[in-house]
């Protein structure tokens, strides 16, 4: 072998060694960009070399995992993340930002956009909530909402207590607290109205009351302090002499019971009998026991105003006014004899003198017998005087 041909081996051999090793180096790789997946085949050493063969042009705010300066050596899958331009609304300070990032989790590109996200903060996309530390699934230009949540500082019943919330609403914030409002409590803000972080929110929860009324019951919630203001929210009205227990003016019942009693009156004109009276008179000349009417009794008439109230359609009091006679009664005397007349009586085979008899009854009670006897004695009153 020559010199010449040695010479000319030594030199290919390093270039056949390289061009094997370059063959020898091709290998297939896992490409994801943007969360789609190609397979590629590569001869290059780097992580950037691989994309560059596959047509992928890297900017400094694209994201490659991992880096674009590793070696391939035990490399067989590369995320490529691509830069987009995003904007990003702000509903605190009704601003809309651009910012060109490769991030898809909300509180990095928030990051990106100079936002500092905290607890309670509500990111949207499309309109519906997404979590702040989880990656989007979706890519290329897009809006995202930001709205930064509000201290609410809450006043129920006395008690005062605050949470964060991002909520658009009043309403919306509460019912999402868990806190539930009936139709009669009061609130210091409006219930539609956005949430206000500078102002307390005074809630002041209503009682439950049962009102009877022209037949029926109506149940309902008030906040009011007197009886006369929740029959009006109710819209019950209390005409002439309607009246409630307890009364309009007094404040609301522990039992929460109200009863609202309808009441009318009517005014009658009535025939009343005027009834007579008996005069009674003795005569000396008229055996005792013994009576005569000198003049017959008869009653009078008038004419009476009469007041009839009723409470919720039932009687409860009837009272004259006034009245009218028409006929004056004619009183009756009656004659009674007090002349004593003296009989006689045998009573034991021995005469009795009496002026007077009555008949009474007597009833005697006996231990042995069990039903009672009634036994009729004649009480002789004696018409003689010791």
């Amino acid at each position: 072998m020559t010199r010449k041909t040695k010479l000319i081996i030594l030199i290919c051999l390093p270039l056949v060694g390289i061009i094997a090793g370059y063959l020898l180096m091709g290998r297939q790789l896992t490409i994801i960009v943007d969360g789609e997946t190609s397979q590629v085949m590569t001869h290059a050493l780097t992580v950037r070399g691989a994309l560059s063969s596959a047509g992928i042009k890297l900017t400094p705010l694209d994201q490659v995992s991992p880096p674009a300066s590793s070696s391939l050596s035990k490399i067989t899958e590369i995320k490529v993340q691509l830069s987009h331009p995003i904007r990003v609304w702000n509903d605190s300070t009704k601003t809309l930002s651009a910012v060109d990032t490769a991030a898809i989790v909300p509180a990095e590109i928030l990051v990106t956009a100079g936002i500092i996200p905290a607890a309670g903060d509500i990111t949207r996309l499309n309109g519906l909530i997404v979590p702040l530390n989880e990656p989007l699934s979706v890519s290329g230009p897009f809006v995202l909402q930001y709205t930064p949540a509000v201290n609410l500082t809450l006043n129920v019943d006395g008690a005062e207590s605050s949470f964060y919330t991002a909520e658009p609403s009043v309403g919306i914030a509460l019912w999402a607290k868990g806190i539930t409002l009936h139709g009669g409590d009061a609130l210091s803000q409006s219930f539609t109205g956005s949430v206000d972080g500078q102002s307390l929110l005074v809630i002041n929860n209503a009682r439950p009351l049962i009102i009877t009324a022209d037949g029926r019951d109506i149940s309902t919630f008030a906040t009011a302090s007197t009886v006369g203001e929740v029959l009006a929210k109710v819209g019950i009205t209390l005409q002439d002499l309607d009246f409630s227990k307890p009364a309009e003016t007094d404040a609301l019942p522990e039992d929460g019971r109200i009863v609202v009693v309808r009441v009318r009156e009517e005014v009658l004109r009535e025939q009343q009998s005027i009834p007579f009276t008996t005069t009674t008179q003795t005569d000396a000349t008229l055996e005792s026991g013994q009576t005569q009417t000198i003049t017959a009794g008869e009653n009078g008439l008038q004419i009476a105003t009469v007041r009839v109230r009723y409470e919720d359609g039932k009687e409860v009091s009837r009272e004259t006014e006034e009245s009218l006679v028409l006929k004056e009664p004619v009183n009756a005397v009656v004659v009674a004899g007090s002349k004593l007349v003296v009989s006689t009586i045998e009573a034991c085979d021995v005469p009795v003198d009496y002026y007077k008899a009555i008949t009474v009854t007597a009833i005697q009670k006996q231990l042995w017998a069990p039903p009672l006897r009634k036994v009729s004695l004649r009480w002789i009153r004696p018409g003689f005087q010791f």
